[in-house]
C-alpha cells in the first residue's frame, strides 16, 4: 500500500512538472500614457517633416494613406496638447490639440490606435478633417 501512494505520488509529481507557470501578461510589454504621447508626438513630427516612413510606421500597409497625410499636412499643423489617454486592452484612444498653421485654427482630434504589437492608428484619414473648418 505504502508503495502504491508513493508511486501515485511520484508519477503526479513528473506528470505536472516542477517548473512555474508562466504568465504572458507579464512578458508583454505594456503601453503606459508616457508611450502614447511619445508615438503621436512622432507622428505629428513626421507629418510635419515628410518623413513618410515614420507615418507609415503608425497607419501600417497602406502606404499610399501616409503619402497623402504627409502631402495635405506637410509644415501644417502644429501639436499642443495630448489629454484625455484611455487605454483598455487593445484600444488606445487620446484627444490633441492641433493647430493648423496657415489658417491659426486650433482643433481637437480624437485618435484612436490599435495595439497589437506596435500602436496602429485606426482612421489615418480622420487627421485631414482639422483642415475642413
Amino acid at each position: 500500500m505504502r508503495r502504491a501512494v508513493i508511486f501515485i505520488l511520484l508519477c503526479t509529481l513528473i506528470l505536472a512538472g516542477c517548473s512555474a507557470p508562466q504568465n504572458n501578461d507579464t512578458q508583454k510589454s505594456a503601453v503606459t500614457e508616457q508611450y502614447v504621447r511619445d508615438a503621436i508626438t512622432e507622428l505629428i513630427n513626421g507629418i510635419n517633416e515628410g518623413n513618410v516612413d515614420v507615418v507609415k510606421k503608425y497607419v501600417g500597409a497602406s502606404g499610399p494613406v501616409a503619402e497623402k497625410l504627409v502631402a495635405a499636412l506637410k509644415d501644417n499643423i502644429q501639436i499642443y496638447n495630448i489629454r484625455d489617454i484611455n487605454i483598455q486592452g487593445t484600444t488606445v484612444r487620446a484627444t490633441v490639440t492641433l493647430e493648423v498653421v496657415p489658417l491659426k485654427v486650433n482643433k481637437d482630434v480624437s485618435l484612436n490606435f490599435d495595439v497589437t504589437d506596435t500602436l496602429m492608428l485606426n482612421n489615418p484619414l480622420g487627421l485631414l478633417a482639422i483642415l475642413v473648418g
